[in-house]
């Protein structure tokens, strides 16, 4: 049980017929099972089981019912290099119904367990910026009976640019970034002065860029500007 203001909480365990006392003062109390153990056991958590406390009243025969796991959502989160990122929360609710503590692996691979209804996909924006990635968009899964996948990409907060390659005399890169925007590429023999080589637009987050000035430099460093 915690305060709706989040700041105090008492963790009561049910006994095996499901019953508990849970020490409270004054306020209101939200009441729901711990996410680990509620996940682990296949129930999917309800929240708003909420009560006004006054202090010197008991409040006795609170029956909670709790929905077990019908279904799964099942998906991937990666960059858009392909690489899984791990450790990064989960959470998908729908009306009174929320799933919380779900974490990817070390895969990037996560599972959440649902019941039917239309559900709301988020990934954790704290955990991806700690990460250097922008938030992924909320993702609505309607759920009727069956598991659905759904794989997520994160994009880099800065735009990255993969290992130069010399193709037919000419300096060749990827650029990984945000989807449809415009970026600037520079171009440097110190890293002190920079030349403008071209703006270019990218298309799912990326875009090849072929350096035709390669045979005039002994080196080269390259560097990439968002324009827009």
């Amino acid at each position: 049980a915690q305060t709706n203001g989040g700041g105090i909480g008492t963790y009561p365990s049910t006994d095996g017929g499901g019953n508990f006392d849970a020490p409270v003062s004054a306020g209101t109390w939200n009441i729901r099972l711990e996410c680990n153990a509620a996940a682990q056991r296949g129930y999917v958590n309800v929240g708003n089981y909420d009560y006004t406390v006054v202090d010197g009243v008991d409040q006795n025969g609170l029956v909670l019912v709790f929905p077990q796991v019908t279904a799964h959502i099942n998906g991937t989160l990666t960059d858009t290099f392909g690489n899984p990122l791990a450790n990064v929360g989960v959470n998908a609710g729908s009306g009174d119904y929320d799933s919380g503590c779900i974490t990817t692996d070390s895969g990037g691979n996560f599972q959440v367990g649902v019941v039917d209804g239309t559900w709301i996909l988020n990934i954790n924006d704290w955990d991806l910026d700690n990460l250097g990635y922008a938030p992924v968009g909320s993702v609505w899964i309607v759920i009727s009976g069956s598991d659905q996948t759904t794989n997520l990409v994160a994009q880099p907060l800065a735009p990255i640019i993969g290992q130069p390659r010399l193709v037919a005399g000419q300096f060749r890169f990827n650029l990984y970034g945000f989807d449809a925007r415009r970026y600037r590429i520079e171009s440097s023999t110190n890293m002190l002065f920079w030349t403008n080589l071209g703006t270019n637009q990218t298309s799912g987050g990326t875009l090849l860029f072929t350096d035709p000035g390669t045979s005039s430099f002994t080196r080269r460093f390259y560097r990439a500007v968002v324009v827009q």
